[in-house]
């Protein structure tokens, strides 16, 4: 009986470590990096006559933001055509901190909230530049900490303050479940993605966008580089 009651264990063990390790192999990862070939654009210097105590007495704006090893900065990646639900992503917030948008690009589902926060402490004006979604046109005084904006369709808006002119921002409404901006070495990974190929498509609101074909494995990693290119 005892030796039953060990054999019956035994096999319950295998089957849940089994069960767990097949659980934990579902789905790959895509890596990779985006980065510049060429020479990125200059960057354009102006002269800050409005609230200079708080935005500065110049701004220097930069087209492409790099690394030091040539990483874009802010380059959303998504994974077109893959059913599933990815992990969740992090609340979407864009602050307007020493007269720039910070992040300068953001990614939110349709319907998703995107919190636009004023750390200036002065007043700005959210003017959103999308055409099949509503466009919002809001002031934020100092005291206004946070607005909360809603867009309901797949779209890439670009975003401007009417009263610091220099400020753009973009929001990219993203349907695709699988999607990421590159970080500050302009790395991106996608994790717990359905085994399939795919198309892996890369844009940059300066270096336009760029695509290629991908193979995920359950239970493996795929890496993928792209190459963007001033035009």
């Amino acid at each position: 009986m005892l030796r039953r009651s060990v054999i019956g264990l035994f096999i319950v063990i295998v089957i849940v470590f089994v069960s767990g390790t097949n659980g934990l192999a579902a789905g790959g990862r895509i890596t990779g990096k985006v980065g510049l070939t060429g020479t990125a654009p200059p960057p354009k210097k102006i002269a800050i006559a409005k609230d200079p105590s708080v935005c500065g007495a110049e701004k220097q704006l930069e087209e492409v933001q790099l690394s030091p090893d040539k990483g874009v900065l802010y380059a959303v990646v998504r994974l077109l055509g893959a059913k599933g639900a990815a992990p969740p992503p992090p609340a979407a917030v864009i602050d307007q901190k020493g007269c720039m948008f910070n992040p300068a690009v953001v990614v939110v589902p349709p319907g998703g909230n995107l919190d636009i926060t004023n750390s200036d402490g002065i007043l700005h004006n959210v003017h959103s530049h999308s055409t099949v979604n509503r466009p919002i046109n809001r002031s934020q005084p100092g005291f206004l900490k946070k607005l909360t904006a809603k867009f309901d369709r797949a779209e890439t808006i670009r975003l401007s303050c009417d009263i610091h002119g220099w400020m753009t921002g973009w929001v990219v409404v993203a349907e695709e479940p699988f999607v990421a901006v590159t970080d500050g070495s302009g790395a991106f990974q996608l994790a717990d993605v359905p085994a399939g190929t795919y198309k892996l498509e890369v844009w940059h609101p300066a270096l336009g966008t760029q695509t290629k074909d991908v193979t995920v494995t359950d239970g493996a990693e795929a890496k993928i580089n792209f190459e963007l290119a001033v035009k």
